[in-house]
């Protein structure tokens, strides 16, 4: 079925290669005027992101394919904008970075990557897209500058936060 542009939503959005055991559902959100949206979904190796468009009359989801991520990507987090989308690489302790075609909803790797402060498990970005927070297994939150011209993260350091820290939540302080 052939569906038309005023029925899909682009990309909506990604989902994550898991081949860690078990695996998670994780949940990644575009949310912008034109196109608020969360999309659950899960997908085995090989380790890349998968790229999807929401019919909104029917809620199905169609593929717009993948692209590859680093060693064992575990969870992905959508920038405010919608312009940069970011995959956590538990393999290799980095996060790959994206940017999303406005006009396609397409992903493209920046080229750029990032370390994290150990094994990350679950980011946030604050509202304002200026700050992204990383919870690692290490028992550490690491803290990055968010680039929100080029998606670039420049690391600010590590905080404490117990042992193996996998949930994070912003509460809003802009509104």
């Amino acid at each position: 079925a052939v569906m038309s542009a005023s029925t899909v939503r682009l990309p909506l959005l990604v989902s994550i290669a898991i081949d860690l055991f078990p695996m998670k559902e994780e949940v990644a959100s575009l949310t912008t005027p034109e196109r608020p949206s969360t999309v659950p979904m899960i997908r085995s190796v090989p380790p890349d992101v998968s790229m999807m468009s929401i019919n909104e009359g029917n809620g199905t989801l169609g593929s717009l394919g993948t692209i590859g991520a680093g060693a064992q990507p575990y969870y992905v987090v959508v920038a405010p904008s919608g312009l940069f989308v970011y995959a956590l690489n538990q393999g290799g302790a980095t996060i790959t970075i994206y940017s999303r075609s406005t006009g396609s909803g397409l992903l493209t790797a920046t080229g750029d990557t990032a370390m994290t402060g150990g094994t990350p498990a679950e980011a946030q970005i604050d509202p304002t897209g200026k700050f992204m927070y990383v919870t690692n297994n290490a028992g550490t939150v690491s803290m990055y500058a968010v680039d929100t011209t080029t998606g670039a993260l420049a690391f600010l350091g590590t905080v404490p936060a117990g042992a193996a820290p996998n949930g994070l939540a912003i509460l809003s302080l802009y509104q």
